[in-house]
């Protein structure tokens, strides 16, 4: 569970490799406290326009809570030096998270509030 600090595109390559389209996935930060003054920031990929909106939801609406899968890319294209894109390495990387599921999570200033709308229901892995 973290908020969303950042969102960008996938060029048309990286979304080929993650078996999508640009314009339906994109790469998002993730930051979550880890310790007082110290968060923890991860780069999401989503491959599915529902997964993308619930993300862009949860930069204005709070916590967002993801299950992610690893995805690797095949070794030619690491050989290339290609690879997937992340908001604090400029260098491609072979691996990437990419998001199984997605779902808005209360607001902590609102005690008792229920579930926010929005989110993506569980799949079995993608390929």
């Amino acid at each position: 569970m973290g908020c969303i600090k950042r969102q960008r595109d996938l060029g048309n390559e990286e979304a080929a490799l993650l078996g999508t389209k640009s314009g339906i996935g994109a790469r998002f930060h993730v930051h979550k406290p880890i310790a007082p003054g110290a968060d923890l920031g991860v780069t999401v990929h989503t491959t599915r326009a529902a997964g993308t909106r619930c993300l862009q939801a949860a930069i204005s609406a709070g916590d967002v809570s993801l299950q992610v899968q690893i995805v690797l890319a095949h070794a030619e294209i690491v050989a290339q030096g290609k690879g997937f894109t992340f908001f604090l390495s400029e260098r491609p990387r072979p691996r990437a998270l990419r998001v199984v599921h997605a779902e808005l999570c209360p607001s902590p200033r609102a005690p008792g509030a229920k579930r926010a709308a929005g989110g993506t229901k569980p799949r079995g892995p993608e390929r």
